[in-house]
């Protein structure tokens, strides 16, 4: 079997500077290679990590994948785009 290499995860920290907690109410990603694995809310004036793995091989040569996570009582996505280098 192969085995996860760390270049199949990618890692980013989001911060809620506000003093209300954000609850995320859905996340999408713009391909079909990469899941997200993230907490439900941030808490207020903390961080959390969301983590991206991809969910089989990434294409050769240079890629860029958007996602876009959905708070509720916020009125525009948060986008994030994830950039690489496939072989």
């Amino acid at each position: 079997f192969p085995t996860r290499r760390s270049s199949d995860l990618k890692t980013i920290t989001i911060t809620n500077k506000s003093n209300e907690v954000l609850t995320l109410k859905e996340f999408n990603v713009d391909n079909a290679y990469l899941t997200i694995t993230c907490p439900t809310s941030i808490p207020a004036n903390c961080s959390i990590q969301v983590t991206y793995t991809s969910n089989k091989p990434l294409p050769a040569g240079l890629f860029s994948f958007g996602s876009q996570l959905y708070f509720e009582n916020y009125p525009n996505p948060l986008f994030i785009m994830i950039n690489g280098e496939g072989f």
